[in-house]
């Protein structure tokens, strides 16, 4: 347990309290403001220390093997100051969502948190910072690409503070119909058609002559009439690589080149061209250069709150056992997430709580998710030692001690692993060997 900060480190808050690096845009050969906070530790001749190698391995770490969650996502936890810790999230997006990512911070003092969005392969290996920010707390991006993201949280060293992480996805356009015709989807991306066709948008059916709105600021590429679309309308967003497609409509009330704004009708919603014999509705694409996308996640407007988090914030940041012997999800980076059993008595840190489940670090390092009401703070035993023995910081032989408990020494066991106890002694949390028990 660490009770005070050494003389070096307080330095180091002198060194960066007022020097630390502000907000950057798109990076290319920027460097980040974390990246640049990171040069100036080594700068300082720091780089070799215990504490800023632990702060930079957790940053790498959380990159490396960040843990996976479904969106929309709520989350609180609690970096300690003596523990130097970073937090990753991997997320699975589609191109058309606009991303925002919400933290919210409770600490005595200001601090700089580094609040970071990029963009990985499978493997964790290749990697590029897509947005940040270290003052704001708020991230808005627009997703271009299907594929894997990383959401990283860090704050400055010696920075104790709590936190709320609040990730949402929503629509990057406007819905194209408007909403006085109550409508609704009717088909689907990739649905079957005619001829072995697939269907290569969305239909939304509405009442004859419903307006169909400018799904953004943009201006008509061109307006026309093909066998297939019927009547249809091509739309070009403003400083967008995209098309949107408009067809079967009864009325086009715009005229190539023309500019248009987000919520205006340019055309009323029918059935022509192929959808002769079908009830009313809009055909709704979006074409790249690639070709056709999936348009539902850039008009998708359900909202979907994030589940409330119950789980006790009281707990985070504590060391816990389990109640009884129970399951926890392993959180495996870049595999499929398992399951595993655990004993009664299994210890665990509380890193983070999320609606009514803990996300736990075992003695190991691995990490799991498990429901909060399967946990305890209270002791699970109480021992008495048999001989003179040494409190260790971490459970293993070779951790260095922090205190030398004497012999006949009644202590409060918290949980187990493995061969060793977690314990407490003179207000210190610490490990024992098992086989110090007295007869």
């Amino acid at each position: 347990m660490v009770t005070g900060y050494p003389v070096l480190f307080i330095f180091i808050l002198y060194i960066f309290s007022s020097c630390h690096p502000g907000k950057k845009g798109i990076f290319g050969t920027k460097k980040s403001a974390h990246s640049k906070y990171a040069e100036n530790l080594e700068k300082a001749g720091l780089q070799h220390t215990a504490m800023v190698s632990q702060w930079q391995l957790a940053a790498q770490k959380s990159l490396a093997e960040p843990i996976p969650v479904n969106l929309p996502h709520k989350e609180a936890g609690y970096f300690a100051a003596d523990e130097p810790r970073a937090a990753g999230y991997r997320l699975m997006l589609q191109r058309g969502v606009n991303l925002e990512v919400s933290l919210q911070v409770v600490s005595a003092t200001p601090k700089t948190v580094f609040l970071e969005l990029w963009k990985t392969d499978t493997a964790f290996r290749e990697q590029d910072l897509l947005a940040e920010t270290d003052s704001t707390f708020h991230l808005l991006y627009e997703i271009e690409d299907d594929g894997l993201y990383i959401i990283r949280i860090q704050p400055e060293l010696l920075a104790s503070m709590e936190y709320t992480l609040t990730v949402t996805t929503h629509a990057s356009l406007a819905f194209p119909v408007s909403e006085s015709g109550k409508p609704a989807m009717i088909s689907f991306w990739n649905d079957k058609r005619d001829a072995g066709r697939n269907h290569e948008g969305v239909d939304i059916r509405a009442p004859f002559r419903t307006p169909a709105i400018a799904a953004a600021n943009g201006y008509i590429r061109n307006v026309t009439e093909n066998r297939l679309g019927g009547k249809v309308i091509f739309l070009r967003p403003e400083g967008k690589n995209y098309s949107l497609y408009y067809a079967h409509l009864d009325t086009q009330m715009v005229s190539t080149g023309q500019t248009v704004m987000k919520g205006q009708p340019v055309g009323l919603i029918g059935n022509t061209g192929n959808a002769i014999n079908t009830t009313p509705h809009l055909h709704f694409g979006i074409y790249t250069r690639g070709g056709a996308v999936d348009p539902l996640p850039f008009i998708d407007n359900r909202i979907v709150q994030p589940k409330s988090i119950t789980a006790s914030r009281g707990n985070l940041n504590k060391w816990v056992r389990a109640s009884k012997n129970t399951r926890v999800l392993q959180l495996i980076p870049g595999t499929a997430d398992t399951s595993l059993i655990i004993r009664q008595g299994t210890i665990m840190k509380i890193l983070s709580a999320s609606a009514d489940r803990y996300r736990v670090q075992f003695a190991n390092g691995r990490t799991g998710s498990i429901k909060s009401d399967l946990v305890t703070d209270q002791p699970l035993a109480q021992i008495l030692t048999d001989t003179t023995t040494r409190m260790l910081d971490e459970p293993f032989m070779q951790a260095a001690a922090m205190a030398v408990i004497p012999s006949r020494t009644k202590l409060q066991v918290m949980g187990d692993a493995g061969q060793f106890y977690l314990v407490h002694y003179e207000k210190r949390t610490g490990w024992v060997k098992k086989n110090i028990i007295a007869e």
